[in-house]
């Protein structure tokens, strides 16, 4: 088991409780109208209505699970020796693995981020 550094640590705290902020933060300025956009087809239009509650979930939902998945980064970053020994880790170097991880834990966070505003930005536009 390899025990990160300091920095690492707050990063991976980060990473993991990016996700939910974002969702806050998103939660918190869905409108309180009767009824809101909740999807849209291929060709923009609305074919989904549903109450903010719904919206809400959604994205705690979103946020949830990308939390949920930098939560796994994280526990391979520090399990990476364990995983490497036992076979489960192929095609990368040991250190070119823990790259991999971070990139990847980035990467779901930002994505979650421009998601999530973007739905926002959609339906506040459609109302």
């Amino acid at each position: 088991m390899r025990i990160p550094s300091f920095p690492m640590i707050v990063f991976w705290i980060i990473v993991i409780v990016a996700p939910l902020a974002v969702s806050a933060a998103v939660v918190g300025q869905v409108p309180n109208a009767g009824e809101i956009p909740l999807h849209w087809n291929a060709a923009g239009e609305i074919d989904r209505w549903g109450t903010p509650e719904e919206a809400a979930g959604t994205f705690w939902f979103l946020g949830g699970i990308m939390a949920a998945m930098n939560l796994l980064m994280a526990l391979g970053y520090v399990f990476n020796d364990f995983l490497y020994n036992r076979g489960l880790v192929h095609g990368v170097s040991r250190t070119g693995a823990l790259k991999v991880y971070v990139v990847c834990a980035v990467f779901l966070a930002v994505l979650t981020a421009a998601i999530s505003f973007a739905i926002l930005a959609k339906t506040l536009g459609a109302l």
